[in-house]
């Protein structure tokens, strides 16, 4: 039963609420900081990122120093400029921005005035410049330019790498001498002692072990610690107790869905592309789990960081423990976790804005830098130029996209031989009969070559040579002759071929493949296939644009639903011009383009595919085998039985989103990152800034080598990067602040040489642990510290960047969701596993919402397996800063607004969580005394003060007679009043924060 407000129940509570709602706005969202000095690096990339490119690309024409004729005498190319605005006057209202002029223009909303006067922007970029004017239009500190100044990029890569310490190498220093040696436990102590008593200062004491333990149990594995686990510390005398408890909690589960959750920020993930429809991305989770598993086994970092971008590649795959499927083709799922639009009208602009994404996430998450501001230009700050952007780009553009099956090849690789046995029985029966259809095949390259056609592959002349082959179904050799047995579902599970062709059956329907061509420009209006199927696909990716939908790119897919080949054709008019490669896709689930053919039965067989400017393919004879009923003798009979049953012996594969492999491609610079003005080629690559040994030949997409690169021991970010992210959510700062930008734009480091000296120890003795890491840490007298100090400390050292105590934060909204259920008894422990269904609110409504509504308490799983979905996320997480997944979070907002206080004393998770721990506390033999301590051991991790004791005797009568009035019987009216209690504890700020 769900208890009702009543004005009793929170009246100790209102009047910290109910002030702050009535402090703030003026009811206007655009009061400008103008005279800002400074901005966040956040506001800067943003610039960098959303809106000078498009001051370049859409308005530097007309309204720069390099102007041919200046017009309106408005210049848009610096901050000062702008401010100044132009003939007609100021250009930005500073203080109602929705009133400025140029918003008025770029929103076209007076027939007057409207900028660009060809062509308006597109939605985002105008959400984007008016956020930008909003924020008081933040502009890093640059020169102004002038006519004298040239525009030209003043790029001097050494010039830069000389003037910013992150290009550098780490360098290990000898540990510090400190006076206070006996506070030193590990060597991170020295260094911070030493920085302390420079200046004439001295640590906070050793925190109690109650507070200590509920702070190791929160940062480690995000859920408090039970009274009994409170208890049996506080007992245990041994001076390794603590150090006992840090194991236990490195060797939960629990570790690893907590750290896998900070990393899910990174990677911007979601199980939804958002936009219009929010489509699903299949198998999402799947990426997830395998973060938390690679947290919980210790996968080295740096092993970590090559699954990620190139573990399709690598020679040798992990394995999973439990079961043998691939683990490293999981990381590569991180590429596909973004936002996806429906219907891009600019298909080329859209594949642009996709691959910026994935270089943005790839790039911040391993080496903290802003490598996609270079998109339009050489970056303004950093040793990143266009050209390196161009070099990545290319990279990743030459891959592609793939649910790919898990299971090892060599799992099935002695069915495949036994097969192959009783292929080349059956085959040997029928030599000459084939050598006369072979004879036959080989004709059809004269009636090619005279057919106004290009010829794409063919089974016959080339093989598919040039084609890629992708997963279990292509990689045992698919190339069928005629009388070749092949697997079909159905009645007849095997048949003979009549004809040569590349067919995903050839051993059995279960194996899933996809063949595809290598990318191609669009010289011909017509595509034709000669090829049958059975719940199989055949795709035109046109610009690398896989979410194929009506109504534009409807007509890029066609099912293959027919066992007899015949030709397929797709009109690709208005693509002329555009890149695009074919696959044919045998696939058991749905993918990115939805719906359309997939079974556990699927196949596919093709002979030829070409292009031609003609509607109507040529008229080509293909030879056919032709067999008599005498030729199916007994013996052929039964050895297709045979065959049919070690065929079905092989069970389907599961299968994950991942990266393949394309034909590598080298992408041409973008000027001004307009795709229809191309400049130099940009060889596949990597920053070349980072690149000590130079780019090395490329062999395919150059995914491994980029790998190779970013996992480097002598690249001097990645170890940097990784522990500065570890460091920042023990210590909740930083040692760099700004945990996502390490360049010029980002804080340097409070303590530079503990920086270095990590990152060369979790490389070398480290091993590139992060549970060694992480021990080291947390058992450091640092890390145990209290959070209170002297006044006097506090004075020195206002900010805490010395960390002279340890901080106070907030938990995040994950942590507290999940602390409501551990603390209420509810929580299900079990791991892994699909996603449990979001629970919608009447609120949640919109395009794409899901026919079936999750239960409110998420099934009593943890935070983690509640499904993301982008247009539908959870307000209660929400409302607690979990960002909204469209790139890189490394450091979550820390906000305190009244919506938080209310969602935890309105929600009806919160209350539901509430009156299950009353009704399982009042289960318990003891008496209401122990009840009182149980409660507050419970939530926060101590006993209740004498004051809060009686406080709380005094409103359990008070909410016990309240409850009475509401026609509750007297166990009812208990029950409510321990409800309320239990409800109250939730809302005492204590129980949100780490101490």
């Amino acid at each position: 039963m769900m208890y009702s407000f009543n004005r009793v129940r929170f009246k100790r509570l209102i009047l910290s609420l109910v002030l702050p709602i009535f402090l703030g706005g003026s009811g206007h969202l655009g009061a400008l900081q103008i005279f800002a000095d400074s901005f966040s690096s956040e506001d800067l990339e943003f610039f960098e990122r959303k809106v000078r490119p498009v001051l370049v690309q859409s308005c530097f024409e007309c309204h720069s120093h390099q102007s041919k004729k200046l017009k309106g005498g408005l210049l848009l190319d610096s901050r000062a400029s702008i401010m100044r605005g132009g003939d007609s006057g100021a250009v930005i209202d500073s203080s109602i921005a929705e009133n400025s002029p140029l918003l008025i223009a770029i929103h076209y909303q007076n027939v007057d005035l409207q900028m660009p006067p060809e062509s308006r922007l597109t939605e985002n970029q105008i959400k984007n410049i008016t956020r930008w004017v909003k924020r008081g239009l933040p502009w890093p500190d640059e020169p102004e330019p002038s006519p004298n100044r040239s525009q030209k990029s003043d790029f001097d890569i050494e010039k830069r790498k000389a003037g910013h310490w992150v290009w550098k190498a780490p360098v290990q220093q000898a540990l510090p001498e400190v006076d206070q040696s006996d506070w030193v436990e590990e060597p991170i102590d020295a260094f911070l002692l030493h920085r302390l008593e420079q200046e004439g200062m001295f640590p906070a004491p050793t925190v109690g072990k109650r507070t200590l333990l509920r702070r190791i149990y929160l940062i480690l594995t995000g859920l408090p610690p039970s009274p009994q686990q409170v208890d049996a510390f506080i007992e245990d005398d041994h001076p390794k107790a603590y150090e006992k408890v840090v194991d236990q909690l490195l060797g939960s589960v629990h570790y690893g869905e907590r750290w896998a959750r900070h990393w899910l920020d990174l990677v911007r993930y979601a199980e939804t592309m958002g936009h219009e429809f929010d489509y699903v991305i299949p198998n999402a989770w799947k990426y997830r789990d395998y973060v938390i598993r690679a947290f919980n086994e210790d996968i080295p970092f740096d092993s970590f960081a090559k699954e990620h971008i190139a573990g399709d590649l690598l020679e040798v795959a992990r394995l999973r423990k439990d079961n043998g499927e691939n683990e490293s083709i999981l990381g590569t799922g991180f590429y596909w976790l973004g936002q996806q639009v429906h219907s891009p009208v600019d298909v080329r602009m859209n594949q642009l804005d996709v691959l910026d994404n994935q270089i943005d996430v790839l790039t911040k998450s391993f080496q903290a830098l802003t490598v996609t501001c270079a998109r339009c230009h050489d970056h303004k700050f950093d040793a990143i130029s266009t050209k390196d952007f161009y070099s990545i780009y290319g990279v990743v553009k030459s891959s592609r996209y793939q649910q790919s099956t898990l299971r090892p090849l060599d799992r099935i690789e002695s069915t495949v031989k036994t097969l192959e046995g009783f292929q080349n029985e059956v085959q040997n029966q029928f030599a000459s009969k084939f050598s006369d259809a072979s004879q036959a095949s080989s004709d059809l390259k004269g009636l090619i070559q005279k057919a106004d056609v290009t010829l794409l592959g063919d089974v016959s002349i080339d093989g598919f040579e040039d084609w890629l082959f992708s997963d279990e179904a292509m990689s045992f050799d698919p190339f069928v002759k005629a009388g070749t047995m092949v697997s079909r579902p159905g009645e007849t599970p095997v048949v003979l071929a009549t004809r040569e062709a590349i067919d995903s059956a050839k051993w059995s329907v279960a194996l899933q493949g996809a063949l595809r061509s290598q990318t191609f420009n669009i010289s011909h209006r017509y595509l034709h296939l000669y090829a049958s199927g059975k719940d199989s696909r055949v795709n035109v990716v046109v610009d690398n644009f896989n979410l194929i939908r009506a109504p534009i790119y409807g007509g890029l897919k066609k099912n293959l639903n027919h066992e007899e080949a015949k030709w397929i054709t797709f009109d690709l008019g208005m693509w002329e011009g555009h890149e695009a490669y074919i696959e044919l896709k045998d696939t058991q689930h749905s993918d990115l383009s939805g719906g359309g053919a997939h079974g556990p039965n699927a196949w596919f067989s093709v002979e030829t595919v070409l292009s031609s400017a003609n509607a109507q393919p040529p008229s080509l004879q293909r030879p056919s085998l032709e067999l008599s009923q005498e030729d199916l003798s007994d013996v052929l009979v039964s050895k297709m039985d045979s065959y049919a049953h070690a065929s079905d012996s092989i069970p389907l594969a599961p299968v994950a989103i991942s990266m393949t492999d394309g034909n590598g491609v080298n992408e041409s610079v973008f000027i001004r990152g307009n795709p229809k003005k191309l400049g130099e080629e940009a060889p596949r690559g990597f920053i070349e800034a980072l690149s000590h040994k130079g780019n090395p030949s490329i062999e395919g997409s150059g995914r491994l080598a980029l790998a190779e690169h970013i996992a480097s021991p002598d690249n001097p970010l990645t170890a940097r990067v990784y522990v500065n992210r570890v460091w920042h959510h023990v210590f909740g700062k930083g040692l760099v602040p700004t945990v996502d930008d390490f360049g010029v734009l980002g804080q340097k480091p409070t303590h530079p040489e503990l920086l270095d000296w990590l990152a060369v120890w979790f490389v070398n003795e480290g091993e590139w642990s992060t549970k060694k890491l992480l021990r080291m840490l947390v058992l450091s007298s640092a890390f145990q510290m209290d959070s209170k100090s002297s006044p006097e400390m506090d004075a020195k050292d206002e900010a805490n960047d010395l960390l002279h105590k340890m901080r106070v934060r907030r938990l995040e909204g994950e942590s507290i969701r999940d602390s409501l259920l551990k603390v209420s008894g509810q929580l299900d422990p079990k791991a892994y596993g699909p996603s449990e269904k979001i629970h919608l609110t009447s609120f949640m409504t919109g395009r794409g919402r899901p026919r079936e509504s999750g239960p409110l308490d998420g099934a009593n799983r943890r935070s983690i397996y509640v499904e993301v979905r982008r247009n539908f996320l959870s307000p209660f997480l929400i409302t607690f800063d979990t960002p909204i997944p469209f790139t890189t979070f490394g450091k979550r907002s820390q906000s305190n607004v009244p919506a938080q206080s209310l969602v935890l004393m309105n929600d009806p998770f919160v209350i539901q969580q509430a009156e299950a721990w009353a009704t399982k506390l009042l289960s318990l033999d003891i008496s209401n005394e122990a009840k009182l301590i149980h409660v507050y051991e419970t939530a926060l991790g101590r006993l209740p003060t004498g004051e809060e004791t009686r406080s709380a005797r005094q409103f359990l009568k008070e909410q016990k007679k309240a409850h009475l009035k509401n026609v509750h019987g007297p166990e009812e009216a208990g029950k409510g009043a321990w409800a309320d209690l239990c409800h109250v504890l939730f809302n005492v700020k204590e129980f949100i924060y780490i101490h």
